[in-house]
């Protein structure tokens, strides 16, 4: 509820609680290209699904997360992953909480460049703030029996284990909302310090 006070000149003076005066936890997603980024954002902050696909040079989102009864504010943000924008992407890390590093369980190549390319540019830039790896796209997985064709969730938990900057490892679907907000809650507790190293999985 919104507080006021009233002044002696009659008007109204809103005051802002608390938590709307700190800075919101910032977590920002990284991966190539067409892994999800943007479909995971989207259901962060309006549990919508885009309807096409719209590349992504940079945005930023507002939401928030409970834990512990305390409502943390968060802003999530939504970077490219193309080559041409390493350098923009690069100067919004700054101040991240999190990173959520993501890649596609139907894209190996975007696997492989989790610990080619993401993992060695956040611990360059950003050494010691924590990492949740997410692989999207899940419901392609479950829908299709082909073998060799996706990443095994057994890469994954592997690649989670053998890296100590990250903290939890999950799979998710934002088309069906498989575990979004999971890692949603995962990440804001990650960025106030709370969650161990661990590897929860589908």
């Amino acid at each position: 509820m919104m507080k006021y006070r009233k002044c002696a000149n009659g008007f109204r003076l809103k005051l802002l609680e608390p938590e709307m005066l700190e800075r919101p936890l910032k977590m920002l997603l990284v991966g190539d290209g067409t892994v999800g980024k943007t479909s995971l954002c989207m259901f962060f902050t309006n549990k919508s699904f885009p309807t096409k696909h719209v590349p992504t040079i940079m945005e930023v989102a507002f939401t928030s997360m409970k834990i512990n009864g305390v409502t943390h504010r968060l802003s999530i943000w939504d970077t490219a992953g193309q080559e041409d924008f390493d350098r923009l992407r690069i100067l919004a890390y700054p101040n991240t909480d999190v990173f959520l590093v993501c890649y596609a369980i139907d894209n190996n190549e975007s696997f492989n460049h989790v610990s080619s390319k993401w993992i060695p540019e956040l611990n360059k830039h950003c050494p010691g703030v924590p990492i949740i790896l997410v692989g999207t796209k899940v419901d392609k997985r479950n829908q299709n029996e082909k073998k060799g064709v996706f990443v095994s969730n057994i890469r994954g938990r592997n690649l989670a284990k053998s890296d100590v900057g990250i903290v939890h490892f999950e799979e998710c679907s934002a088309l069906n909302g498989i575990n979004v907000l999971e890692i949603l809650k995962t990440a804001t507790e990650a960025a106030l310090g709370l969650h161990k190293k661990s590897c929860i999985i589908l």
